[in-house]
Parts: structure tokens; sequence; C-alpha cells
């Protein structure tokens, strides 16, 4: 886990993208966010809402444990993983259930364009922030980190299902796109943040051996 600002550097690079990106879509569209995600929902296909609805998975919470699975032959890759996931985990709680339970979604607004038929488990309120966006960032953030030496373009590629999982909460009308937003960045921090913690514990622990 060695030269970690050179394993941050991509993942610090999109996500300033990213939030300049966010700032400006926000301004263009006077932070009126049902705007912002009629907008977003203009379109609709039904082969887009089929994958979608079955991508939007990969931002659940459960991924950790396939994420485990994957790099069992190497012990220390759980770490990070496991920091990443109690991190994600105990955020999500405390803001969804505690700070911001009353923020409503989009699916029960009148004049919002909704799909329905298509949202699973509905739910009204805890839409701040997007649970699914920070486990998206947190976990696939932390598998880039890993296979970044094996594929240079990594990177772009999961910061791209990423996005994908992120952009499928909007569309299904589970969340407003200040939820995934915001979810976004504080799961790249939380990536961020754990793989370095994680770097710290393993270095420490050599130390002793």
């Amino acid at each position: 886990m060695n030269n970690n600002l050179k394993i941050y550097k991509n993942t610090i690079i999109y996500s300033f993208y990213w939030i300049i990106h966010g700032i400006l879509l926000m301004i263009i569209f006077n932070f009126d966010k049902l705007k912002i995600f009629n907008w977003i929902n203009s379109y609709k296909h039904e082969f887009i809402t089929l994958v979608l609805s079955y991508l939007t998975y990969l931002g659940h919470a459960y991924i950790f444990i396939f994420g485990m699975i994957f790099v069992i032959y190497k012990k220390k890759y759980i770490i990070p993983l496991t920091i990443s996931c109690i991190i994600s985990v105990l955020i999500v709680s405390i803001m969804k259930k505690y700070l911001f339970i009353h923020y409503i979604r989009p699916s029960i607004i009148d004049n919002a364009i909704n799909i329905n038929n298509y949202i699973f488990n509905i739910q009204y309120n805890s839409s701040f922030p997007s649970g699914h966006a920070i486990v998206a960032f947190s976990f696939w953030n932390i598998i880039n980190f890993i296979l970044i030496d094996i594929n240079i373009y990594i990177t772009s590629y999961l910061f791209i299902l990423s996005s994908l999982i992120s952009y499928s909460r909007i569309y299904l009308s589970h969340h407003f796109y200040i939820d995934i937003y915001i979810g976004s960045i504080i799961g790249s921090i939380i990536s961020i943040f754990s793989w370095y913690l994680s770097s710290l514990i393993i270095k420490n622990t050599q130390s002793r051996t």
C-alpha cells in the first residue's frame, strides 16, 4: 500500500471535476432540486430502466461482503474494506435516521417525473444523503485502489460505474441530485481515509514484527 499519493491522484482528479460539475449544474438550475430532478429524468427508456433497476443494487451495503470475499487471498485489503464499510454504515445511519429523517423523496412529489412501477422498497423520507451513492463511491474507490496497478484505466471504469449507480437512484425516483452529489463526495472521502488509515495500521503492525 505504498505510493498512496499515486493511488489517490486519479481519484482526486475525478472528484475535482465531479464537484465542479455539480456546482455548475446547481447554479444553472438556481439550486432548485426539483427542476434538476425533472431535467435528469426527462428521458426514459424501458431498457435503461431495466438495467438501472438492477445496477442500483451494486450500491447496497452488502456489496462490501462480496468485496471481502474477492480479496480474501490478500488479507491486507480486507482492512480498508472493513474500515470503509463500518464508517459508511455509521454515517448513513446517523444522517438518515437522525439528522435528515424529514427530507422527503421525489417519489411522493406530485409534479416530479416518476416511474413508480419500478420503485422497489419505496420510502418517503430520509432522502438526504443517498446511502447508495456513499457506498458506491466508498466501496468502488477501494477496489480501484486495489486494482490500479493492474489496469491504469480502472479508475475511469469504476468512476463511471459509481456514477451510474448514483444516477440510478435519481432515475428510479429514490433521490434528488443533491442527495447523490453529497453522498458521492462523502463516499470518496471515506475511501481515501479508509485506505490511508489501513496503510498506517499495516505499517505499524509490520514495524512491531
